[in-house]
């Protein structure tokens, strides 16, 4: 499929190259006639400059600093796209805001004021063992701000009659581009080989990738150590919504639907990487499985009004007016009539986003005119195995003192503290985001307005093992 958005001068399309790149256009512009001038240059072996400069490994950071170099200083961003820079570390981009244990940490905090221990049905430690299983679910660690997607995804599974072992968390699952991202490559692909050991001596074939850099990260060292050692990645590396979406096609008429789902939706993502696209083609084609769900159009989450549009900008590159203004509640509900009212002009009432921290942000502007559900989740309605949506509740809810007392049993059944909890209340909670609708938390559904704690809804196996 040739989609693509021009992002700088970088086209990025669905298929290959694995790594698109500007580095073509960027030595002819530096008048350098041929690749082997470039690498002589930059004193990297020309053959292997070559696979670089066609997108089939990417360089290491001291290899992009001396092409950089060679080619007048230049910034790597007219080579590549964020997404590819941080995991290279050219940027340290993870370092400026946290270490990774303190990313962790907060991450695994956010999901512990939303789901009970009691609800845990992954492992969110190293997993020891897992015979007969044929697929490893890698779900990833910010996923877990919003747990209910990760529940979703082992009810979906569960129903779907796969055989996997579902991780989250570092401990668990990481990519390791966290730490590649501040300059500790070796940590990183330790925390790969680790994993893909520990899998294959489970039997799994299939390593299945919540976040879409996960997938990245992990198909460009697995493409890396190829062409270094000629090691073949021993599993395939699939990110999830493609992995369901196969599994849905293969069931056929075999699979297990209970509801017919009436939504239509708009399938959202950025064009960060070929994994991101194909992830949003391939949630369109799951979505349109689903009896009742019309997929009305893909949306381009660089678009203006996209709520993640600002964090997910070049650095540097020009922000959208409305993000440049503060953030009042009045702003932020017109805003959020202007986005359901875009929606209804597609003929859309739901926006499904590839990424999970999109999901989190648009999740800020849901509303009674247009719903924010993951994919995972709408094939969970369908299945009749979903679960509420705590994150978003809480959000519209914006009350981080009532929020605090009404989930205590949850972040105390985490051994939280006050102090903590109430700062994580604070961070998920704002007031300027409370939905004064006329929803108001008032459903049963709510985890903020409900009676908890909500482990008392749901007791299954910690540990997913199937």
């Amino acid at each position: 499929m040739g989609r693509g958005r021009v992002a700088g001068r970088i086209v990025v399309e669905v298929g290959n190259p694995l790594i698109p790149n500007n580095l073509a256009d960027e030595r002819a512009a530096a008048g350098f006639d041929t690749p082997d001038d470039l690498a002589v240059q930059a004193g990297i072996d020309p053959a292997w400059y070559s696979q670089i400069e066609v997108g089939r490994v990417l360089p290491t950071r001291a290899e992009l600093e001396s092409i950089l170099d060679a080619l007048g200083g230049i910034p790597a961003s007219r080579l590549y796209l964020l997404s590819w820079r941080q995991i290279i570390g050219i940027d340290g981009v993870a370092a400026a805001a946290h270490r990774p244990g303190t990313m962790f940490r907060n991450w695994a905090d956010h999901g512990r004021m939303l789901m009970s221990r009691d609800e845990l049905t992954w492992f969110d430690r190293r997993p020891r063992s897992a015979p007969g299983a044929d697929v490893y679910v890698n779900m990833s660690c910010s996923v877990q701000v919003t747990p209910h997607l990760l529940l979703d995804t082992v009810s979906v599974l569960d129903a779907l009659g796969v055989r996997f072992v579902a991780a989250a968390g570092p401990a668990a699952a990481c990519c390791g581009k966290p730490f590649g991202s501040i300059g500790r490559p070796a940590v990183a692909e330790r925390l790969r080989l680790t994993r893909l050991e520990r899998s294959l001596g489970w039997g799994a074939t299939v390593h299945v990738n919540w976040c879409t850099a996960c997938q990245q990260t992990t198909t460009a060292a697995a493409a890396r150590r190829l062409m270094t050692d000629g090691v073949r990645h021993p599993v395939r590396e699939v990110q999830v919504i493609t992995f369901l979406e196969e599994r849905v096609r293969e069931l056929g008429d075999a699979m297990p639907w209970r509801k017919r789902v009436r939504r239509r939706v708009l399938a959202e993502s950025h064009s960060w990487s070929p994994v991101h696209l194909q992830a949003q083609t391939a949630m369109a084609r799951l979505l349109a499985m689903v009896p009742g769900v019309e997929v009305v159009d893909l949306y381009d989450g660089f678009s203006e009004d996209s709520p993640c549009t600002a964090s997910a900008r070049e650095p540097g590159s020009p922000q959208p007016e409305w993000t440049r203004r503060p953030q009042t509640a009045e702003s932020i509900r017109a805003h959020r009539s202007r986005l359901a009212d875009y929606a209804t002009s597609r003929g859309a009432d739901t926006v499904s986003c590839v990424h999970q921290s999109c999901h989190q942000k648009w999740s800020r502007y849901a509303s009674d005119r247009l719903a924010v559900r993951h994919a995972v989740s709408i094939l969970a309605e369908a299945l009749d195995c979903a679960h509420p949506d705590r994150y978003q509740d809480a959000v519209r809810l914006g009350n981080p003192q009532q929020f605090l007392e009404r989930s205590r049993p949850v972040w105390q059944s985490w051994g939280l503290s006050e102090e903590r909890a109430t700062e994580l209340a604070a961070a998920i909670c704002d007031p300027r985001f409370a939905d004064t609708g006329p929803q108001c938390c008032g459903r049963s559904t709510c985890a903020a307005s409900s009676s908890l704690p909500p482990g008392t809804q749901l007791k299954q196996r910690r540990g997913a093992r199937h």
